[in-house]
């Protein structure tokens, strides 16, 4: 914990940190008291550490150990054997399912003429290799390079175009026309300092309104919210920190969520549509506030279990148990991540101010990585070089990328600066992790004490809710439930990423 004669502008670096850096958004303080002192937390040290392990996190690390019908062995089939086998709808603040059925544009950009060279447009002058120069070019400010970009050399409309796209697509960059060999050819570099300020950026462009924000369902294929979003803000060149949500979606699934994005043209979002794989986004309109954490009614399920196993009794049963008692609401596997280093180990780190012990956990390596960050993980457990780091892991784009993007521009020992390079809602989402694991171990530890039925001091909630299950399982279930929880009290069985691959072997 912080000393009490610790510098005030150090604590406030840590709030703001924690809860965002923007000017509108106030910090939720979160006291030394209210975190306890580690010395204090001996039951949470003598712990094994999952992320010692090179195995992906298990139930039992994270708290979830109890069921509501003991009695009931369970049956079992897999989960996810196909991405498409598990479907997710968020439910609106009108309790109705997200569903993405359009891509026509609002009345305010219908109303309004095309641009001469619209971000959509920007793509077809410039090919993928001379975006991936441009890109790498804007990663690194202080570099003094030049990126020399392939056009045609004698084609003057040509050229005009491409001036055009660089300046649509990265309007911190200049390009100009020069000779050499007696050849044209078009060189690209940072603008300089005293003309940053001059060119319109697009959030200039965007006409002054109360409604700075537009609203559109995203739709995506086995890829997780973040993600998309790391995607959607790569090929928009905006920060990550501009698209906010109500909450994440499973990656090995087909989901449906609202997003916002703040001073955002529907029609050039539309453009790119043809260019992601795996997204879609439509739907659109201009509100006046963005999405936060929590504002939805809730998630819509529909499950394919593939190779069931278990007697036609027991199968009976479990659904009537469930149907009648419920299930256990954890917080589920998809909150701690798939990997030997466990997301809430990193929330634990914040909240007890271990900045560099956080930095290293989100980059120590762990058995299930591609490739590009394999390498990554391996040059900065090596050499603690965050630019070398960011050369090995080439162009993806992730949580880790953000993070050494932060390393490599702060001073050395500055690991507050740098982990807030991350957006606030996944810096957030580290913190709830923690939070998930500690809720997880007190439900835990009180139906060990009680038992199920309710004592003295417990909110009873009576609801009625019908779910139909059978091969094919569709349900809907309140903010902050796991599908995955309710078919564990089902199967009986660990419903980890682990055991499911053991499942399909």
């Amino acid at each position: 914990m912080m000393a009490e004669d610790e510098p005030r502008e150090k604590k406030q670096r840590v709030e703001r940190c924690l809860d965002g850096e923007d000017g509108d958004e106030q910090a939720e303080a979160l006291s030394d008291d209210a975190l306890g002192d580690p010395e204090d937390d001996v039951e949470l040290e003598e712990e094994e550490d999952p992320a010692l392990a090179d195995v992906a996190v298990k139930e039992t690390d994270v708290g979830i150990t109890e069921y509501v019908y003991k009695d009931n062995p369970g049956f079992w089939g897999i989960l996810r054997y196909r991405y498409s086998d598990f479907v997710v709808n968020e439910l609106g603040a009108d309790g109705q399912p997200v569903r993405l059925t359009n891509f026509d544009l609002p009345v305010e950009d219908t109303q309004e003429t095309e641009p001469t060279s619209s971000q959509s447009d920007a793509l077809l002058y410039l090919s993928e290799q001379d975006r991936a120069k441009l890109e790498e070019l804007c990663d690194n400010p202080q570099s003094g390079s030049t990126v020399l970009l392939e056009a045609a050399a004698e084609d003057k409309e040509h050229r005009t175009r491409v001036h055009e796209a660089v300046r649509a697509l990265f309007p911190k960059l200049e390009s100009n026309t020069v000779t050499e060999g007696g050849l044209k050819r078009i060189v690209v570099k940072w603008l300089a300092k005293q003309r940053r300020g001059g060119r319109p950026s697009n959030e200039r462009r965007f006409k002054k309104s109360p409604k700075e924000y537009c609203q559109c369902v995203l739709y995506k294929e086995n890829r997780d919210t973040m993600e998309a979003v790391n995607i959607i803000a790569k090929y928009m060149r905006i920060t990550p920190k501009r698209i906010s949500y109500a909450g994440t979606k499973d990656k090995r699934a087909k989901t449906s969520q609202m997003i916002s994005l703040y001073r955002v043209r529907a029609k050039q979002i539309k453009g790119l549509n043809d260019h992601w794989k795996g997204i879609k986004i439509g739907n659109f309109s201009y509100v006046t506030t963005p999405l936060r954490l929590g504002d939805l009614e809730g998630n819509q399920f529909k499950l394919v279990l593939r190779k069931l196993q278990g007697e036609d009794d027991v199968i009976r049963r479990a659904i009537e148990s469930i149907q009648q008692r419920g299930f256990i609401n954890y917080f589920g596997m998809q909150r701690f991540g798939t990997t030997s280093v466990a997301t809430h180990l990193v929330g634990r780190a914040l909240l007890r101010c271990q900045w560099e012990e956080a930095v290293n956990l989100v980059l120590k390596p762990r058995g299930n990585d591609v490739e590009a960050l394999r390498q990554c993980r391996q040059v900065w457990g090596r050499t603690g070089n965050a630019s070398e780091a960011l050369q090995a892991l080439g162009k993806r784009r992730c949580v880790e990328h953000q993070l050494l993007v932060g390393l490599a521009r702060c001073a050395k020992t500055d690991f507050i600066g740098a982990f807030s390079n991350i957006p606030r809602n996944t810096r957030l989402m580290y913190v709830h992790a923690f939070q998930s694991y500690i809720w997880n171990r007190a439900v835990s530890k009180r139906i060990q004490l009680f038992g199920l039925e309710p004592v003295e001091g417990d909110l009873v909630r009576e609801r009625s809710s019908e779910e139909s299950v059978v091969y094919v399982m569709q349900f809907t279930l309140p903010p902050s439930s796991y599908a995955t929880m309710a078919l564990r009290e089902v199967f009986k069985k660990e419903t980890s990423s682990s055991a499911q691959r053991e499942m399909m072997k």
